[in-house]
């Protein structure tokens, strides 16, 4: 197991270790957790991003819910 060292302020660790301790978590579970969905958020805004632009540039019609849910259920 690996171990990644952060610089805090005195103030910025007494806040992480109240937050954690009032959510039941150690610091480290806390840090791991937070850095963890923030990647996968970032992630998941970069895809979004790239299938945006791929719809721009196909040139497909924007289609109603309605009618999509209609087409999901036929097939």
């Amino acid at each position: 197991m690996s171990t990644i060292t952060i610089r805090t302020t005195e103030k910025e660790k007494k806040l992480i270790q109240e937050y954690a301790k009032f959510n039941g978590m150690t610091i480290s579970d806390f840090i791991k957790k937070s850095m963890i969905e923030k990647i996968e958020d970032e992630y998941d805004y970069q895809v979004g991003e790239r299938a945006y632009k791929e719809y721009l540039t196909s040139g497909e019609k924007p289609m109603p819910i309605a009618d999509l849910l209609e087409k999901i259920e036929n097939e």
